[in-house]
């Protein structure tokens, strides 16, 4: 995947960072209760032609309950609850105690749209919003595209938190 990382500060400049980072399935086993997990090493590179540096392990499996659980840096998410359906919600957060930090305790309710739409060269592809909070004091806007038979095609995970102060409070000052 092709990275671009923006850190914004008004002290500092921003900081931009672009980068690649790669997901391999290294090996695979079955856990306790029968299920396949899928081992993944996270790689990220500075650009085409650098080698790749491993980052760290991953893992992905199918719940019994029909659940997509990645392990990302030891916290499990429940990416995608299967039969895909459009308009399909439930708690990413379900298997760990994040209840978004960020956002003051809400629970991210993960949401299936825009079921079969095309997005870029793929056919057939649906988003998984995590979250399109924008309000005065910040903006959460978190969603991933999944192509059929492709997987994971496109991630956009935007926060950012406005100055809160009095002498830049409602300027929209980040």
């Amino acid at each position: 995947y092709d990275v671009k990382e923006v850190t914004y500060d008004t002290l500092i400049q921003n900081k931009v960072l672009t980068y690649q980072e790669k997901y391999e399935i290294v090996d695979s086993y079955k856990n306790q209760l029968g299920e396949t997990a899928y081992v993944m090493y996270r790689s990220t590179r500075n650009n085409e032609v650098a080698a790749w540096k491993y980052a760290d392990t991953w893992s992905a499996k199918i719940s019994r309950l029909n659940e997509v659980i990645v392990q990302e840096e030891n916290i499990a998410y429940l990416k995608i609850l299967l039969p895909i359906s459009s308009g399909r919600s439930w708690k990413g957060n379900k298997y760990n105690d994040i209840e978004s930090i960020r956002t003051n305790g809400r629970i991210d309710n993960f949401v299936i749209k825009d079921l079969e739409k095309p997005f870029g060269t793929f056919d057939k592809t649906f988003k998984v919003e995590e979250s399109d909070d924008d309000n005065f004091s910040y903006q959460d806007v978190r969603y991933s595209i999944y192509a059929d038979n492709v997987g994971l095609v496109y991630r956009i995970n935007k926060y950012i938190e406005f100055c809160d102060e009095n002498d830049c409070f409602g300027l929209g000052l980040r």
